[in-house]
């Protein structure tokens, strides 16, 4: 019972103040704030003390669901180290940004309405978390979306908003349509056609056995089919572009969607079904070289973004690429440990990022500078969070950043350059967002700390995002069996390369901004590539207008000139051009049907003697 409590409470929440309390802002709130820390409560009563002794025993609950004849699909949960693990980040982070929403979203029009879609889509995050089988995965993996949507759109009067909600929408779908024709194929694995192939422990078992040699070409296209729902729902290339204008949002959902929910519900699924990946090294490879390629990739565009926001946003990205990156590289316990110290500190920075805005209706950092003079408390918790992702000694981000260069060096030294050369531009553009936000000259016309409300949530964020970093590698290595490396050849690079970004983003941003007008001039072509996203927005419209606007008017012609007219308009016609002949054979004259009735006879007689004759 336990268990199912934990799942449903925020989903009971979202239900009550939808039909019940959606006119009582408070206890509206109070209602949602209830769900999550009695679901956490009952997630640490289930088996905290286990987790960190190191015998987390895993439990499986199912309920009949569907019964057909010969078929029956069962509602399960599973919960082993890997999803406790993941159930305590997702109500942590969901309960500090809860805690904070309260003060954030005072006074603004929807309130409650707010606190039922952040409820909901607590609850369907948490739903992937305790799936036990694919198909019901895949259910609450389309309820996350439809909860982004209604989240990142929830300012629905603006119209950037709204596009933005279903831009993100929409493109999930793209590579939700990959993710359900890879469950699809994964059914046809067993020669019977069972529901129980799609159970991750099911599948686990029959792939353990010889049965994955017989299938591999079959297990890699559907494990990169799969993936394609990954690359949707975790933003990585070509699929990305959703999440930077995902930053439309109320600030605390964006802390919500890039920390603990949506973006790392795609690394979560590539842990979680790990097993099938691990039968397919090309599908890992491809995999490796997509998340490397991601995380520099973003991580260039994060270097010129004005909006505080957007370069958050392509930080995320960024760092998505280091978990993908790791996945791909044969270890999910790693990407599950960065995902975890990237869940802290994310949120931190997120609700930093809000506090500013909150505070002083900015969020454009060359408007804003020397905020630290009058939020001390909100910047040294942002630098906090920054540091951490920056991967500086002794934050968290360091430790999980550092495992995953160790994993690249023994197996990719193309891939490890790359890590390397993201952790220098991490360090750069994170220190360029502290500066011009919080140093520097004064822009903001006013700004003060926050209360309570939204300082205690980014005080426990900034603690766990630096003692994170110590305790979960073990964790994860219980979960996903795979040993925690350590280099201090590596530690030590990755270390100078952060320092060296943090002195290069400090001495043109706070002491030689001129220089960075010259480098911005002379190199302006590249900085406009950059400041319009690699003209990937501009290709994307270019493939809408010229050939999916096109190609969508000619089916659309040939629906209705062909289908339509000729085919379901035509079969009218002729039904009732034959109605209308017939119904001039009912004249309501006896002598006529008599006629008719002995014409038929005949007819049917001379047949009869024909064929005798012949």
């Amino acid at each position: 019972m336990t268990e199912w409590l934990i799942l449903f409470l925020p989903f009971f929440a979202a239900v009550i103040i939808a039909l019940g309390t959606q006119r009582y802002a408070k206890l509206s709130a109070a209602v949602a704030l209830t769900s999550i820390i009695a679901s956490l409560i009952l997630t640490c009563r289930l088996g905290l003390p286990e987790l960190f002794e190191g015998h987390f025993s895993t439990i499986e609950k199912s309920l009949s669901w569907i019964t057909l004849p010969g078929l029956s699909f069962e509602f399960g949960l599973l919960i082993n180290t890997l999803s406790f693990a993941m159930l305590l980040i997702v109500l942590v982070v969901a309960l500090c940004i809860f805690y904070y929403s309260v003060e954030y979203m005072e006074g603004e029009k929807g309130f409650a309405r707010y606190f039922a879609y952040l409820a909901f889509f607590t609850f369907s995050m948490l739903g992937i978390v305790l799936s036990n089988n694919f198909l019901q995965l895949f259910i609450f993996w389309e309820l996350v979306g439809v909860s982004s949507y209604l989240l990142i759109g929830f300012w629905y009067e603006k119209h950037s908003a709204a596009d933005a909600g279903k831009k993100a929408f929409l493109t999930n779908r793209i590579g939700d349509y990959g993710f359900i024709l890879g469950i699809i194929l994964l059914w046809t694995l067993s020669s019977t056609w069972q529901v129980e192939t799609l159970n991750f422990l099911h599948l686990a078992n029959y792939l353990a056995g010889a049965h994955s040699h017989s299938h591999e070409t079959l297990l890699t296209v559907i494990s990169l089919l799969i993936f394609c729902g990954v690359i949707g729902k975790s933003a990585q290339f070509p699929l990305h572009v959703w999440l930077p204008d995902a930053m439309e949002g109320p600030t605390p959902v964006s802390a919500l969607i890039h920390a603990a929910t949506m973006v790392a519900a795609g690394v979560y699924l590539l842990a979680r079904v790990f097993f099938l990946f691990h039968q397919s090294p090309l599908a890992l490879e491809m995999i490796a070289y997509l998340g490397g390629f991601t995380a520099i990739f973003a991580a260039t565009q994060a270097l010129v973004q004005t909006d505080l926001k957007r370069v958050l946003a392509y930080s995320t990205l960024s760092q998505l690429g280091y978990m993908v990156l790791a996945i791909g590289l044969g270890s999910a316990g790693i990407a599950m440990f960065h995902l975890t110290t990237h869940a802290f500190f994310k949120a931190l920075l997120f609700l930093g990022a809000g506090s500013v805005i909150h505070m002083t209706h900015e969020q454009d950092m060359t408007r804003l500078g020397n905020l630290s003079q009058r939020m001390p408390i909100t910047t040294g918790l942002f630098i906090v969070g920054a540091l951490a992702l920056s991967g500086f000694f002794p934050f968290s981000g360091f430790w999980s950043k550092d495992e995953i260069l160790v994993l690249a060096l023994h197996q990719n030294s193309w891939l490890y350059v790359i890590a390397m050369l993201t952790a220098f531009l991490t360090a750069v553009y994170i220190t360029r967002a502290v500066i011009l936000t919080f140093f520097g000259s004064s822009q903001a016309e006013h700004g003060h700390e926050p209360k309570q409300w939204m300082l205690i949530p980014m005080i426990l964020l900034a603690i766990l995002s630096l003692v994170s970093g110590f305790r979960v590698p073990e964790i994860m290595h219980q979960s996903l069996d795979h040993p925690v490396h350590w280099n201090w050849q590596v530690a030590i690079v990755s270390t100078l390369m952060t320092l060296c970004g943090i002195a290069l983003s400090v001495w043109l941003y706070q002491f030689q901004p001129q220089i960075v007008v010259k480098i911005r001039g002379k190199f302006s072509g590249i900085y406009q590539i950059l400041n319009r996203r690699y003209y990937m927005d501009d290709f994307y419209d270019w493939v809408i207008q010229k050939i999916q606007a096109p190609f969508s008017r000619t089916c659309s012609a040939f629906e209705s000139h062909v289908v339509v007219q000729g085919l379901v308009n035509s079969t009218a016609r002729l039904t009732g051009a034959c109605g209308h002949w017939l119904r001039k054979m009912q004249t309501g004259r006896l002598q006529n049907y008599v006629t008719v009735f002995f014409a038929g006879v005949v007819l049917i007689i001379y047949c009869l003697m024909a064929r005798v004759i012949s």
